[in-house]
């Protein structure tokens, strides 16, 4: 009697073949025959398309859009992330010139040193060089020409067409670089060119806002730059936000959207030819003596000034009506001219000031979370307050209070019937804000990186508890612990 084959067992053991198997052998599994190919495209294999990261690539696009075509197994996406690619060539630019690179010499105490390049490293910098300049020119072609946005538009549009009104459970955006080869994608804090995340995030977020707009592909879940780690040392730059128009076209794809998380940052003003040249990448070298040939200071005012760095971030907001939670965190980007950090600084105030007093409530908005901005005393309570009957969850972390106190505030919070309050890194007039250690108990927890009280977690009835505080005025506390927690901050928030 001949011997049974693979298309003669049961679809449930066929599944339990498929579920030890990884993606590149079921794939070659389904070669087998049609009965096989058949049997092998069942749930384990159909997960592996519930989760989609695309790159803003030519090949990248194509591909989805082939994937989503005719009802293709890509149209069983439910979480989709679309990367915005950064090209870095600078490390490698200089490995070519210098025949030098850069290694990590390891001991009692691990420090880099430069040593020259073997031939077969020179070769590969070159070949990764010339791969690395061929895809920027591809990249900026497709961009050019507008094929980015046709590819995408098309597949989103696929997916709406074939998810049967079911909406897209969650749409993330977010950068990799390209810096020290072709092959290696590290995150925009390793990639270590700011300016250029900065500017990638700007281009991405209009293609993909622009393109779920025309396909009015519905979504539950926005993540817009926000995602820890990796979007650390990533965010868009807020006059982004005003180059669309949200109350145009955004309903059938917002109307389901629950979840909101959002990262953004000051407007890139670049204030010298110096600064215009650089790309964020300690390793560029870029003439100083450029940093004398000023841009123009009015230009610089008016960009920084202009009213839609803020409003726009409402006019978003104010489509999401369904909106149940939401994520908001500012990244400062440093300034080298005092007058134009000051101006900027004003700006930053002006977000809450704007949440507060010119928009509607976010009626169904339970859980909270600010990140990074600095408030009056007035703006933050009137924003609580406008949000206080629907709030169950709070977190405040990096909230700069410059006018006024936190104690209203916390009065506020007490009042909240809130379920769960997380307060962390607070500032009040520039003193850091430290939680009385005397209110810990089993539903509160106070703990922190500096002397161990600048961080309360509160649940349960203690909810409802007054939250004791007092500004920390004495002297600067240094140690390897508050160090590194400074330097998360920065990551986090940007400057500190």
């Amino acid at each position: 009697m001949a011997a049974a084959g693979l298309e003669c067992l049961t679809s449930e053991l066929f599944e339990m073949i498929v579920q030890r198997l990884d993606l590149s052998n079921v794939r070659n599994l389904r070669l087998v025959c049609r009965n096989v190919a058949f049997k092998a495209t069942q749930d384990t294999y159909r997960q592996f398309f519930r989760v989609k990261h695309v790159d803003l690539t030519r090949p990248g696009l194509e591909t989805f859009a082939q994937l989503t075509s005719s009802g293709g197994l890509g149209c069983l996406v439910e979480h989709l992330t679309l990367v915005g690619i950064v090209y870095n060539p600078t490390l490698l630019e200089n490995v070519v010139k210098s025949g030098k690179k850069s290694v990590l010499r390891e001991g009692s105490s691990s420090y880099m040193v430069s040593r020259s390049c073997s031939e077969e490293e020179l070769k590969q910098a070159r070949n990764d060089l010339e791969t690395m300049r061929r895809r920027q020119a591809d990249l900026d072609e497709l961009r050019q020409q507008r094929v980015d946005v046709s590819l995408l538009k098309t597949a989103l549009c696929n997916l709406a067409a074939n998810i049967n009104h079911t909406p897209l459970k969650s749409l993330s955006l977010q950068i990799a670089v390209y810096r020290e080869n072709t092959k290696i994608k590290l995150s925009p804090s390793d990639g270590k060119c700011w300016k250029s995340v900065f500017e990638a995030t700007a281009r991405s977020f209009v293609l993909a806002m622009s393109c779920l707009r025309d396909s009015k592909l519905p979504v539950e879940g926005l993540d817009i730059f926000a995602k820890k780690p990796e979007s650390l040392c990533c965010s868009l730059p807020c006059d982004t936000l005003n180059q669309l128009e949200w109350a145009v076209g955004f309903g059938p794809s917002f109307t389901t959207l629950k979840s909101l998380s959002i990262s953004i940052s000051d407007p890139i003003a670049d204030e010298s030819e110096y600064h215009a040249r650089k790309s964020g990448d300690p390793a560029q070298k870029v003439p100083f003596e450029l940093i004398k040939q000023k841009r123009d200071r009015e230009t610089l005012r008016a960009l920084i000034l202009d009213e839609g760095n803020v409003s726009g971030l409402c006019e978003m907001l104010s489509v999401c009506h369904h909106l149940e939670e939401l994520e908001l965190s500012a990244y400062a980007l440093e300034r080298s001219d005092s007058e134009l950090e000051d101006l900027q600084e004003t700006m930053r105030r002006r977000y809450m000031d704007n949440l507060a007093n010119h928009m509607m409530p976010l009626v169904q908005l339970r859980k909270l979370r600010i990140g990074g901005l600095s408030a009056s005393q007035e703006d933050l309570l009137a924003f609580l307050r406008n949000h206080s009957s629907s709030l169950r969850g709070l977190e405040l972390s990096s909230i700069s209070i410059d006018r006024g106190s936190f104690a209203p505030v916390m009065l506020c919070i007490r009042d909240m019937n809130l379920e769960s309050i997380q307060l962390e890194d607070l500032w009040e007039n520039g003193d850091l804000v430290l939680l009385n250690d005397e209110m810990e108990s089993e539903y509160t927890k106070i703990g922190g990186d500096y002397l161990g009280q600048n961080v309360i977690n509160i649940t349960g009835a203690d909810t409802s508890n007054k939250i004791a505080y007092s500004p920390y005025r004495g002297p600067a506390v240094g140690s390897p612990k508050v160090r590194r927690w400074q330097q998360r901050k920065k990551m986090d928030f940007g400057r500190l």
